[in-house]
């Protein structure tokens, strides 16, 4: 019923004048987003990981590592893993998968390990956007920063209660962060696209995954705190990795508030979509609070949840 105010009758305005203040409102944040990419090109290059051969060893300060087969073979904190038995590990995502399938597949039988020990690995090399030459240049200058060693060890990997081998140690990939810099004010536009549309597309699909295969993605969720203990990582690795942190939240956080959720806009949305398929005849007060309501409610238990589990994982 149309409200009386002031002895004049004030009637709800049509659906389309309502919903247009949503659409009308996303190109500030997303060009907002886009100024994030536009200073990380402009000051500090385009942030990407590099692949270097080989993975690195992390030795667990336990007394059950100390007794493991790594240890057994003389393996350390910081090592580098470049061949096991005959696999040669590559400079490519990989090199984990493939690290962990030689020693799985070997329980018992002693493999030969190459190890690099020592020397720095390519840390904080630069390059021009289309010199890679430049980039392979500055990788093996901050390799000869310090002369490794390559030791042959021989290890034989335990035989698990899966009897799959072990070593008894953690593997991470062989990175490093490689700043690739515009020569042009045209560079930094094509490349400031690019890595928009890449992160955004990463992003999205992330969300894809997770209303897809809500099971085995839960347990990737994170909350305020995990969120900042990633930021504080990032900030310890490489400082202007900040640029790209700070845009891959804000686009986390467009994307999210656009999904049709109570309590969010594009909850908002849809309750005007459902306003639209009735004939622009509104939903009951009563009904559409208590949407919002639960779903607020549902959220709020979904963030309490999250920061709790993310603090108990810190500890």
């Amino acid at each position: 019923m149309p409200q009386l105010i002031g002895g004049r009758r004030l009637r709800r305005p049509p659906w389309p004048s309502l919903a247009l203040p949503f659409p009308s409102a996303l190109p500030v944040p997303v060009h907002m987003r886009f100024s994030f990419f536009i200073s990380q090109i402009s000051t500090v290059g385009k942030a990407e990981t590099a692949f270097l051969p080989g993975v690195r060893v992390v030795v667990p300060d336990t007394p059950v590592a100390a007794a493991s087969a790594a240890a057994r073979a003389g393996l350390r904190t910081g090592d580098v893993i470049l061949r096991i038995g005959d696999v040669t590990i590559p400079a490519g995502v990989s090199q984990v998968s493939d690290s962990v399938a030689a020693i799985r597949k070997s329980p018992g039988r002693e493999l030969e390990l190459t190890v690099q020990r020592g020397g720095i690995s390519g840390s904080g090399a630069a390059t021009t956007a289309s010199g890679q030459e430049e980039r392979d240049a500055s990788a093996m200058a901050g390799s000869s920063s310090k002369i490794a060693e390559v030791l042959s060890l021989r290890c034989t990997p335990d035989v698990g209660t899966d009897g799959q081998g072990r070593i008894g140690v953690q593997l991470t990939s062989n990175t490093y962060i490689l700043h690739t810099y515009p020569k042009s004010a045209t560079e930094v536009l094509t490349m400031t696209q690019s890595e928009f549309n890449r992160l955004s597309g990463t992003v999205f699909n992330g969300l894809k995954q997770i209303v897809t295969n809500f099971t085995a993605m839960s347990g990737q969720l994170s909350g305020p705190v995990a969120i900042v203990a990633a930021g504080s990582e990032v900030l310890r690795t490489d400082s202007a990795g900040l640029f790209q942190f700070t845009a891959i939240v804000n686009i986390n956080l467009a994307a999210v508030n656009i999904l049709p959720l109570p309590a969010l806009d594009g909850g908002y949305l849809l309750l005007l979509g459902l306003e639209a398929v009735r004939g622009g005849r509104k939903l009951p007060a009563v009904v559409e609070q208590g949407v919002m309501a639960s779903g607020f409610l549902l959220l709020t238990a979904l963030g309490v949840g999250l920061v709790i589990r993310d603090t108990l994982n810190l500890l």
